[in-house]
Order: C-alpha cells, then sequence, then structure tokens
C-alpha cells in the first residue's frame, strides 16, 4: 500500500446537495474519511484546502467536470488553468483538461491537476487483499468467525452483520461486493500465485 492520505471534496455545493448526495457525504465521515465541502462561486471550502495542500504533494483525481481546475485557480491566485462554464443541461462543467499537469503553490505545496477520469481499474490485487483497502472492512475483519473471511456469505462474518445493521453504509460494502466479483472473475486473468 502506498500510504495516500485520502479527503473527499464535493464541490459545487452552492448547487445544493441532494439527499442521496448527503448520505455518501455522511457515509464516508462516519468510516473515518475527512470531507470537505466546498464551492469556488461562494468561496466555501477554499481555505480548508489550502491549508490540506500547505507544505504537500497533492492531486486532485476526479471526474470530469466536477471543478478540479477551478478550485485548483481558487486556491493559488497565481494559477490560470483554463476552465468551461458550466452545463446548463446537466449543471456539471464540461471536460477542460487535457493532460495532467504539476503546479507549484505558493504555500510551499505542489498540486497534480489531472484530466477527468471515468472509472478506476485495479492492477495486481488478489481478490484475497481487497479488504485491506476498504478500512472500516479491515478493522471488523478479526471479529469474523473466521481468519480467512472474504466477507461475501461466511457465517459469522462481522462484516456483513455491520453492513444490516448500518454499522457501516451498505453502499461501501455493496461496493466492496461489486469489486470483489470483479477482481475475483478476473483472477486468472490478471494474477497468479506462486506455486
Amino acid at each position: 500500500m502506498q500510504q495516500i492520505n485520502t479527503v473527499i471534496v464535493v464541490n459545487k455545493t452552492d448547487y445544493g446537495i441532494s439527499e442521496e448526495e448527503q448520505e455518501y457525504i455522511d457515509g464516508y465521515r462516519s468510516i473515518g474519511y475527512e470531507v470537505l465541502e466546498t464551492s469556488v462561486k461562494v468561496k466555501k471550502g477554499i481555505e480548508a484546502v489550502k491549508e490540506l495542500t500547505e507544505g504537500k504533494i497533492s492531486a486532485f483525481v476526479g471526474n470530469s467536470g466536477v471543478g478540479k481546475s477551478s478550485l485548483l485557480n481558487a486556491i493559488d491566485r497565481n494559477i490560470n488553468q483554463k476552465v468551461n462554464e458550466t452545463s446548463t443541461y446537466s449543471l456539471k462543467g464540461k471536460h477542460t483538461t487535457k493532460q495532467a499537469r504539476l503546479f507549484g503553490l505558493l504555500n510551499g505545496g505542489y498540486i497534480l491537476d489531472t484530466p477527468g477520469i471515468r472509472e478506476f481499474g485495479m492492477w495486481n490485487m488478489d481478490f484475497e487483499e481487497l479488504k485491506n483497502f476498504f478500512p472500516e472492512i479491515y478493522r471488523l475483519s478479526p471479529k469474523c468467525r473466521y481468519r480467512n473471511c472474504l466477507h461475501t456469505d461466511e457465517p459469522g462474518c462481522a462484516v456483513i452483520e455491520a453492513a444490516e445493521n448500518g454499522e457501516i453504509p451498505l453502499f461501501r460494502y455493496e461496493n466492496y461486493l461489486k469489486i470483489f466479483e470483479t477482481l475475483y472473475g478476473n483472477r486468472h486473468l490478471y494474477f497468479t500465485k506462486d506455486k
């Protein structure tokens, strides 16, 4: 593992936050992630992002049009990344950044502004290791009946029980299962254990 600190930034909050979006925000906070709510338009959360990036190397990663470049422009007056207007149809920004670029900040940090992404892929990961990358699942794993529990359908699984009783967000457990199924289905293609 790379020990990269992750902060979730919910940008463009001036458009409002839906009930479903609030569930995600609350869910991530409940399992220990820091979630910042920002808006360049009303200058909300900009100082918090400046503080987070001070003296560090950071990267803005997210879908196209979520305002990564606008946020970068807002936290440092010397950066003038090109941005597109928000679509009146989708209320989302339009894809603008074409390549990753590293910027030096006045606060001594560096930020990598990346092009928008559609999805992440798992590289060289064994399906049995996936539980280690979900902090809330990793913490509960020792409470399972079986030491090698994969948290899919095993009896006495503390993770399944926690998902069912709301101790961990259901959407996180469902995401775990989707990724697990993909890794398990591709186990012969991408990962071969030493014999």
